[in-house]
């Protein structure tokens, strides 16, 4: 292909619209280049909510780890098959969740004071725990409305 003429090098003439997608082209690849990079965390989602009285309650929700389906090639030993699958019981997802949120540093910023849990559980492929900050003896003495 001949880029050149005897005149010398050939225009091309571009229509507003194919500028217009060029332009829309590059600022999305500049832009897309120049974010930054999604990582993935275990650490659950951590929602707190602070209702009308000073209540302060959160919730924390991670997805459950679900065992890999991949070909039956060989047998297992039963001993660690049972220990494989141990951990993708729920009740042991659960509690290295609750372990995950104690150790959490938002829920220590949102609950000082510690927490009192409401409920935990594991449905399909979630862990839900939810709970209530506890609070100083002053706020506590206040909500409940007593005085000394």
């Amino acid at each position: 292909m001949n880029f050149f003429n005897a005149q010398g090098p050939m225009k091309y003439r571009l229509s507003t619209s194919s500028r217009f997608s060029a332009l829309l082209a590059l600022f999305l690849a500049v832009s897309a280049c120049s974010s930054q990079p999604k990582t993935t965390t275990s650490a659950g989602e951590f929602v707190p909510q602070v209702r009308s009285g000073g209540i302060k309650l959160f919730s924390y929700t991670e997805k459950m780890i679900m065992p890999k389906v991949g070909p039956i090639h060989q047998v297992a030993d039963p001993q660690a098959e049972a220990a494989r699958r141990a951990k993708y019981l729920p009740a042991t997802q659960l509690q290295a969740a609750q372990i995950r949120l104690n150790r959490d540093e938002r829920l220590k910023s949102f609950c000082p004071n510690g927490y009192t849990e409401i409920e935990k559980y594991a449905v399909l492929d979630e862990i839900v725990i939810r709970g209530e900050c506890q609070y100083t003896e002053d706020l506590a003495a206040k909500s409940s409305g007593t005085s000394d």
